[in-house]
């Protein structure tokens, strides 16, 4: 596998996220380009994620690549050092993996409240 990060050269592309997005990658757009062999046909494949969808385990890997993260030289010097200190940092801040895991939080802190609200009035 390897990975290489590029602007979306045309609007085509849906990210691979899977449940967390399947939006269309506008052109412009930062993406992650995923590259493998595909083990059904055998045939070179593409997948492509906006880079704010790249999870940790997807940065792990890359991490762990012998070849890295290609691509890093066609960037703007902004999201180079964008994408560089995410990769530093093993995870996406604000990415979609992020923005889940508190809306996620959020939703079990709200639960827990109702609860303590409800046995509190059984107490009274």
């Amino acid at each position: 596998t390897q990975y290489a990060v590029e602007y979306a050269k045309t609007g085509r592309s849906k990210c691979s996220a899977g449940k967390a997005c399947s939006a269309q990658i506008q052109k412009g757009e930062l993406r992650l380009g995923t590259h493998f062999e595909s083990e059904a046909t055998g045939h070179n494949m593409t997948k492509y994620r906006h880079w704010k969808c790249t999870t940790q385990k997807v940065i792990e890997s890359i991490n762990a690549s012998e070849n890295g993260l290609g691509g890093l030289d066609t960037l703007t010097e902004e999201d180079k050092a964008m994408v560089e200190a995410d990769l530093e940092k093993g995870f996406i801040e604000d990415g979609t993996e992020s923005v889940a895991l508190a809306a996620k939080e959020a939703e079990k802190q709200a639960k827990l409240q109702v609860r303590l609200i409800f046995f509190e009035g059984v107490r009274t």
